[in-house]
């Protein structure tokens, strides 16, 4: 199931929010939703699922999502989950159940998959906050969902159950199902999501695949080491390179143009080439340096 945002538009009456904000998450595919506190995010989550009207459209499957919110098919992790703090991890299990029109046997496949059992009978209030978004996030797929919506699932989450839940989200998508993310765990996202969506200010500021996302930035650079880097530096310039530096008597660090270029450059000018290594920056880095308060981002 496909799920996309055109043109949304939400304004609280004290100010913020979003302004026209599009884009989408489509089946198979990992989508991570980024921003710097007060971006827009958790506005854009609940108009996704349909917990706050605003202007624009949400398209399920490219048709106009109903008017009730998607609990059916689509499964979600916001701010707590919707858990109330008196039911047991059963009785919520149970209404997930029940809510998304799935066969009794759910609940105990859902607690043995997602090794609950120790805690079923326990009230969510007494949980640490790792087991919480535990039961949330097995809550989510309770039932099987289309699509996902998780806000932050990783909060709290100890180390060793961090890898289960990212296999188990990539699977659901290899799956065919639909999963936009949050999360400030940016070195986790960077091996798992397949396209980078970010807001700052209420504003959608890029949206692109991670590789393009990551390898356009003006921080993606080529360091080379080669015999003359000053006549390779000035035969860079022509080949349509933004920027050359001339660190040492042998290397450089190109940025605009990649390996290719390089080599052909080089071979023009019959140099000898010992090092052409990709310096492609972390998804943090990238996140970080685009939405700085020097590069237009919120202060």
């Amino acid at each position: 199931m496909s799920i996309e945002l055109r043109g949304a538009d939400y304004r609280f009456p004290g100010g913020g929010g979003v302004a026209d904000v599009s884009f989408a998450v489509r089946s198979g595919e990992i989508v991570c939703l980024l921003g710097p506190n007060g971006s827009g995010k958790s506005t854009t989550l609940r108009l996704l699922l349909g917990l706050i009207r605003g202007g624009g459209d949400v398209l399920v499957d490219d048709r106009p999502a109903p008017r009730q919110p998607l609990g059916e098919t689509l499964g979600s992790i916001v701010d707590d989950g919707g858990l109330d703090r008196a039911w047991t991890v059963r009785r919520y299990l149970q209404l997930i159940r029940v809510a998304r029109r799935a066969p009794r046997s759910a609940v105990d496949e859902t607690i043995a998959e997602h090794g609950l059992g120790d805690i079923a009978a326990r009230r969510i209030g007494a949980l640490s906050l790792g087991q919480t978004q535990r039961v949330a996030f097995a809550g989510a797929l309770l039932g099987g969902p289309r699509t996902l919506v998780l806000d932050e699932p990783l909060n709290g989450v100890d180390a060793h159950a961090v890898p289960v839940m990212l296999d188990r989200i990539r699977r659901f998508a290899d799956g065919g199902g639909s999963v936009l993310i949050t999360s400030h765990h940016l070195a986790h996202l960077q091996r798992l999501v397949d396209r980078v969506v970010v807001l700052d200010a209420g504003r959608l500021v890029a949206d692109a695949p991670i590789e393009e996302f990551l390898a356009t930035s003006v921080m993606s650079h080529v360091l080379v080491e080669c015999d003359e880097p000053v006549t390779l530096a000035e035969e860079l310039r022509r080949a349509g390179a933004v920027e050359v530096t001339i660190r040492t008597a042998t290397e450089l660090v190109v940025r605009g143009v990649g390996r290719r270029v390089i080599g052909e450059a080089a071979c023009r000018r019959r140099l000898v080439v010992t090092r052409l290594e990709e310096m492609t920056p972390t998804l943090e880095e990238v996140y970080l340096d685009l939405t700085a308060p020097a590069n237009g981002g919120r202060p």
